[in-house]
């Protein structure tokens, strides 16, 4: 969403507002020992950490204005941010916390925002589908009201999202006519960024995603998979079992060959066309999807340039040994992680 608007003084949602603050000691689960984690609010961050003191790493809680402080004291090592944006790079410098020249430039920050529009995974997922004939999936930028509606009318079932989104705001599914309501929500996101993809609304069997990380010099390293859960396209929750468990569960779906090709050519159109603009985790999601005869792959459902849920899915594995089967998020007034 911070992508989506593009400008340094963007204020998230009461929603992602609240998910800052309640679960901001997550990343205590990737830092080290002698790590510092910046949060809202330095109590509750120790508050909701303290029933997983027994697996993380010796970290100090801070806010960011006491980063100041400290940025004065000593040299601060790398920063490791959950995704770049105007808003987060604006937010360290006026903190005081980093040089600009620490960090990656506005010409930088506004490439990973072009990379990350939606439009940019339309060659990645053509590449894909047209490679392996266990495939499936199409998707299109458009530009009016019109052409969503001839699609619409093509497909008879879409799905229209908006080109920067997450979790699932900015998306909605279509069936049958296109309802004034529903007119009215294409045009919003086409007047508010530009343009609004559109894809076939497939009978989806299961979710799930490649974890990656892109060291910004032309190298992509292959993290772990992530199978997660989805309710009316949000996140609700991943999967703790150890990377065999995960493989065998989705052989039930589809082919371990068939997803171990895929991953290696992802491994390969990564490298070219992301890992020279991009340092850092990133994600791709997947899913499986049920056709007349069998079970078929769609191989990019969207392409995260940032930390997902999924990669900390697997920091919280690998930290806790795989003692868990699964982690939520729990929403409400607080928000709590549960493992179960």
């Amino acid at each position: 969403m911070a992508l989506a608007a593009g400008t340094r003084g963007f204020t998230p949602p009461a929603a992602g507002r609240g998910m800052r603050y309640w679960l901001g000691f997550l990343p205590a689960f990737w830092a080290e020992d002698d790590d510092v984690v910046i949060v809202d609010d330095v109590d509750v961050a120790r508050t909701c950490a303290a029933p997983f003191l027994q697996w993380l790493p010796k970290v100090s809680f801070v806010t960011l204005n006491h980063m100041r402080f400290l940025s004065k004291e000593k040299p601060l090592g790398d920063m490791d941010v959950w995704g770049w944006d105007a808003a987060v790079r604006w937010q360290l410098v006026k903190a005081g916390v980093m040089k600009e020249c620490d960090m990656p430039d506005n010409a930088m920050v506004e490439r990973i925002r072009k990379f990350s529009h939606r439009e940019a995974s339309i060659p990645v997922l053509c590449l894909l589908v047209e490679n392996n004939d266990f495939t499936i999936g199409e998707r299109y930028c458009l530009h009016t009201v019109d052409e969503v509606f001839a699609y619409l009318e093509k497909k008879h079932r879409v799905v229209v999202k908006a080109p920067w989104s997450c979790s699932g705001r900015g998306m909605r599914y279509l069936c049958g006519d296109l309802s004034e309501p529903d007119a009215g929500f294409v045009a919003n996101i086409i007047r508010q960024q530009g343009a609004i993809i559109v894809e076939p609304w497939y009978d989806k069997v299961q979710d799930f995603a490649l974890e990656f990380t892109a060291d910004g010099q032309g190298g992509i390293i292959y993290e772990g998979l992530s199978i997660f859960d989805t309710s009316n396209g949000a996140y609700t929750g991943n999967l703790l079992l150890p990377e065999e468990q995960k493989l065998q569960l989705l052989a039930s779906y589809i082919e371990p060959e068939k997803l171990s090709a895929v991953k290696n050519q992802l491994l390969t159109i990564l490298a070219r066309e992301i890992a020279h603009v991009y340092a850092g985790p990133l994600g791709v999601d997947m899913m499986v999807v049920r056709s007349e005869r069998c079970n078929l792959l769609h191989p990019c459902v969207e392409i995260n340039l940032r930390r997902t849920m999924g990669y900390v899915a697997l920091s919280v594995a690998h930290r806790t040994n795989h003692q868990f089967r699964s982690m939520r998020i729990v929403p409400g007034s607080q928000y709590h992680l549960l493992l179960e």
